[in-house]
């Protein structure tokens, strides 16, 4: 009775295996690189929707903008390094101290490998749920600016959010 395998199976086995793995591993890099495009977006629109939500149950000013300490708002509009949401209860675009009591709704930190760019450097809604000023547009593409990863996520003057999947990684 023979036990194991012989040279030439186990030659077999590992050669299927070769074959499999590399026509697995470019399907599970582009899920890995759509969940990533996903998830980025994602975080930015829950970000957004809470802000909204806040400002009209609050009746407040509720602002987020990027942030690179999460404490205080960037004058850029990179939104890669992450973004914070809070109320503004001095209307001075800024989280300061005397704002700590209102709350810092949602703090979120860096989107490594990626361009994560907008039109302005913060969005602010008023008590009514709704932008001051013009419509805004988040750009999301990531390294290799392939299109099949790029989002778009649009907020029009009444505040409402619309997101793109078809977005290119160009700047509006």
């Amino acid at each position: 009775m023979q036990r194991g395998f012989t040279l030439l199976e186990t030659l077999i086995v590992i050669s299927l295996l070769a074959i499999l793995s590399t026509l697995a591993i470019p399907s599970f890099q582009h899920s890995q690189k759509k969940n990533q495009a996903d998830r980025a977006i994602s975080q930015l629109q829950n970000a957004l929707s809470l802000a909204r939500q806040t400002a009209i149950n609050q009746r407040s000013r509720t602002i987020v903008c990027p942030s690179i300490d999460g404490r205080q708002c960037e004058q850029q509009s990179d939104w890669l390094p992450g973004f914070i949401a809070f109320i503004d209860l001095n209307h001075s675009n800024q989280y300061e101290p005397d704002e700590e009591r209102a709350g810092l709704l949602q703090r979120h930190y860096s989107m490594r490998g990626a361009q994560f760019y907008s039109s302005r450097n913060l969005v602010s809604f008023n008590s009514y749920g709704q932008t001051n000023g013009t419509p805004q547009t988040f750009n999301y593409c990531d390294q290799s600016s392939n299109p099949l990863y790029a989002r778009r996520l649009r907020i029009n003057l009444q505040g409402r959010l619309a997101l793109d999947h078809d977005a290119t990684c160009q700047v509006d």
